[in-house]
């Protein structure tokens, strides 16, 4: 099975699901916990011996860093995560930084 994570938003809150090692972790950051999202590249290695480039989603709050949602350049879920988070960040005022 693939590893997949989720974000869904409501209102003031983020709701996160995705696994860390085998068990499925759900965690539910409400507005004034965020501190900033981060949008990385980084080059992911299938097999530790192709490079793909890749990006991810990190979400750093008073409760610890969150890196999410890895994938390969195109996928197109990836892109509403960016555009929902955005949206979420221009409501909230919480900083966005693209690497």
């Amino acid at each position: 099975m693939a590893k997949k994570e989720h974000i869904l938003i409501d209102q003031s809150e983020i709701i996160l699901r995705y696994m860390n090692g085998n068990r499925p972790v759900v965690a539910n950051l409400t507005q004034d916990q965020i501190q900033r999202f981060a949008f990385e590249h980084f080059t992911d290695r299938i097999l530790n011996i192709f490079p793909k480039p890749s990006e991810r989603i990190v979400i750093t709050t008073n409760r610890g860093i969150f890196p999410l949602t890895r994938r390969m350049v195109g996928d197109e879920s990836f892109e509403q995560y960016k555009e929902m988070l955005e949206a979420y960040s221009k409501k909230y005022h919480i900083g966005i930084a693209r690497n």
